[in-house]
């Protein structure tokens, strides 16, 4: 199996990659509306199902309001 010969966990397919690239992305601050275009999505609502925010990006934009306020 070429995943084998890779070296690339089987557990890992496509769709966990999009979870991860759209994860790091929204984590990184990168515009919803670009990251649908860079990832080839046909909606907002699509990308919403991909993109994961971690805590610390969450504590973030939470602190960065608080102060701005």
């Amino acid at each position: 199996m070429a995943c084998q010969r890779l070296k690339i966990d089987p557990e890992v397919s496509f769709h966990t990659l999009r979870h991860s690239f759209a994860s790091h992305h929204a984590n990184a601050g990168t515009n919803p509306n670009d990251l649908k275009t860079i990832g080839g999505w046909n909606s907002l609502n699509s990308v919403e199902r991909y993109a994961h925010f971690n805590k610390q990006r969450l504590e973030l934009v939470v602190h960065r309001v608080a102060t701005e306020a």
